[in-house]
């Protein structure tokens, strides 16, 4: 979105650290303990498939806890090295007690050529928290439905919640960055769709004070731009300018990414300003599209987007209230991007 381009990126990961369990608290009363609210954090460490999986080598797994479902990372026989295993260690947290009821399953994310639609295979695993805190530190449940079930390794525990790094934060950049592609090339609303979940599973691995959080919300704030111009949903719209917002909050004067971010918030107010008609937007994103230029100074490669950019916001102003300063203005930096734009130049 915008002339300043936004990448979607691989960014950096790191290792999740979680504090060993505390079950003395299981021990007490058990109607008490039923209706006491507790943290759960249940880590999906592998899976071993004993069979090749229909049409794919693409897994996720999705644990819904009273009927809240979070999803993992996107797991590829291939790229885990072993064809047998695919390794995750990605912990799910929820909130709930020990009467909360736990369902796990499997699905499939088909290649590119199928269409990126997910499709639960085998039925779904259905527990109660009791059952799977009291249990093994680590279980092993088949995936009923299959012949040669897969089995998949599982972890749970009562935890405190942390601010800190997983180690498949990269691969969910990485998955929804090829998704991204796979849209900008064929105009594939199902690859955009799947790129938007999984950049907002990236979102959450990232709390406040994490240093990859504007990234995480830059990415997810263009895809939706993006939906926006798809599906004409206004609450993608909305969504995308809220997350922008905090990006821009999150870069103060003199980071390097604040002008991106300038840029993509002005792009979204110059859109939300077609669709509602409000001058206050098109007023922010003039002013925000003149930080940009004081941002680019001469030879900056960008520049010329820059100015083409404020150029056609102060044109769409002189429409709007018939300012000849705004379009005398506006032609004075149209030709300064002729100039720097020579025969042969791209734009």
């Amino acid at each position: 979105m915008g002339d300043i381009p936004s990448t979607h990126a691989p960014l950096r990961s790191g290792l999740r650290r979680a504090y060993p369990p505390d079950f003395s608290q299981l021990q007490e009363d058990s109607h008490r303990a039923k209706i006491t609210k507790i943290t759960l954090q249940i880590t999906i460490n592998k899976i071993s498939p004993t069979r090749c999986l229909p049409h794919t080598n693409n897994l996720r797994v999705g644990v819904c806890v009273d009927e809240l479902t979070k999803l993992s990372c996107v797991g590829n026989f291939v790229s885990s090295g072993r064809r047998s295993v695919v390794a995750w260690n990605h912990p799910f947290t929820f909130t709930g007690s020990l009467a909360s009821t736990v369902s796990i399953y499997l699905s499939t994310l088909p290649q590119p050529g199928d269409g990126w639609m997910e499709e639960h295979i085998g039925q779904e695993i259905k527990l109660d928290a009791c059952q799977l805190l009291l249990a093994n530190s680590v279980r092993y449940y088949c995936v009923p439905g299959l012949d040669g079930a897969p089995r998949l390794h599982i972890s749970v525990n009562v935890t405190t919640p942390m601010v800190t790094d997983h180690d498949c934060f990269k691969d969910l950049q990485v998955s929804a960055a090829e998704l991204w592609d796979y849209h900008k090339k064929y105009n594939n609303g199902s690859a955009l769709n799947s790129c938007i979940e999984l950049e907002q599973a990236s979102l959450d691995l990232c709390p406040p004070g994490h240093p990859d959080q504007h990234h995480a919300l830059a990415n997810l704030a263009s895809s939706l731009w993006t939906q926006y111009n798809l599906l004409g949903s206004q609450a993608d719209l909305e969504l995308a300018i809220d997350m922008e917002k905090q990006v821009l909050d999150l870069l103060p004067p003199g980071h390097p990414d604040r002008h991106n971010a300038l840029a993509n918030l002005a792009s979204s107010l110059q859109t939300q300003y077609k669709l509602l008609g409000s001058q206050a937007d098109l007023e922010l994103a003039i002013d925000m599209e003149k930080q940009v230029l004081d941002l680019l100074p001469p030879g900056h490669p960008a520049r010329h987007h820059a100015l083409a950019d404020l150029a056609f916001s102060l044109q769409t102003q002189y429409k709007l209230l018939g300012s000849q300063a705004d379009l005398e203005l506006a032609i004075d930096m149209q030709k300064q991007v002729l100039d720097l734009c020579p025969p042969g130049h791209p734009d």
